[in-house]
């Protein structure tokens, strides 16, 4: 498929990734003193070698290794890695958006499922909310909607997530 999307551009057509090739192909400018980057754990190698060859003073990267989900495009977490051996690393630890029954369901989840739960405990240490709610409820299907249109009904008037895999589902 991707043969087929680069052989199918025609009349010196680019896309994103073409450009950030071309510029680090081309680039001899000045560097830039204070670089922002978010999201960086989702750039690629492309993107990093930008990043490294425009910054000039200063480099603030934000981005949270456990919610690396652009693998399909190159991003990878050894950038992530490579970076954090040369930045200093500071912790986000208040969550402003979920309340703390959330946050407390959503780390010890994730703690017990990754295999390098090491790299992560410092970092979730503190991790809070000023918010409280009820402990949320899972519930996981593999059913179709008929039975997530159950699940609405008998929790009528509550807040309900749904977490799928794809936009289709």
């Amino acid at each position: 498929a991707y043969k087929h999307y680069e052989d199918s551009k025609t009349g010196g057509d680019v896309d994103f990734n073409d450009i950030v090739i071309m510029f680090n192909d081309k680039f001899r400018g000045v560097k830039i003193p204070y670089v922002l980057v978010d999201e960086m754990q989702d750039m690629n190698a492309n993107q990093a070698e930008m990043v490294k060859k425009i910054v000039g003073k200063k480099l603030f990267l934000v981005g949270d290794a456990k919610q690396a989900i652009f693998g399909f495009q190159g991003g990878s977490i050894k950038n992530f890695e490579d970076f954090t051996k040369t930045c200093k690393r500071l912790y986000l630890t208040e969550n402003w958006r979920s309340t703390k029954e959330i946050l407390d369901y959503s780390k010890n989840f994730f703690l017990k499922s990754t295999e390098h739960r090491a790299n992560y405990e410092e970092e979730l240490k503190n991790f809070s909310s000023s918010k409280n709610g009820s402990i949320p409820k899972i519930f996981s299907t593999v059913g179709h909607l008929s039975k997530i249109l159950c699940l609405i009904k008998e929790n009528k008037g509550k807040e309900i997530g749904i977490i799928t895999r794809t936009n289709k589902q």
